[in-house]
């Protein structure tokens, strides 16, 4: 362990693209209607970006985090990056409204809903307790 408690060899993994991404399965909204998109759905074959937060509609979530990643999204574009995805431990209702609140229009929002990826991805995901996260629940933190 590093010293901040991460795993030094996932973080080589990761540095080196040597880190494979569990096909967690998903349940989104597309034009209204449900859709099913596995891990592989969106990130196979391309160079992404893959934030995590810990809840939509929270303070800093809202105010500097989400609308950080949308004004730097043409910077990570210039660099190669395919897509930029914001992951996080809710429904799709919930992700598509935080995002159109925010007026976020190129991260794509991928809605954990049922902590599908959490749960898969354990290595990289913690579950807070309650206690902890003052009444989120299950959170993701990547």
């Amino acid at each position: 362990m590093g010293s901040t408690g991460f795993p030094l060899q996932l973080l080589k993994d990761i540095l080196m693209n040597k880190l494979k991404v569990p096909n967690a399965k998903f349940q989104t909204r597309e034009v209204g209607e449900w859709v099913e998109k596995t891990s592989s759905d969106y990130f196979s074959g391309k160079r992404v970006v893959v934030f995590a937060l810990p809840g939509a509609f929270t303070p800093t979530c809202s105010s500097k985090q989400l609308p950080g990643y949308e004004e730097k999204y043409n910077e990570f574009k210039e660099r190669g990056i395919d897509e930029v995805y914001c992951l996080s431990v809710n429904d799709a209702f919930v992700m598509n409204a935080w995002a159109e609140k925010e007026h976020i229009v190129n991260i794509k929002m991928i809605p954990d809903g049922s902590g599908n990826l959490q749960d898969t991805w354990e290595c990289l995901s913690v579950k807070m307790t309650k206690d902890l996260v003052k009444g989120l629940g299950d959170i993701l933190w990547l």
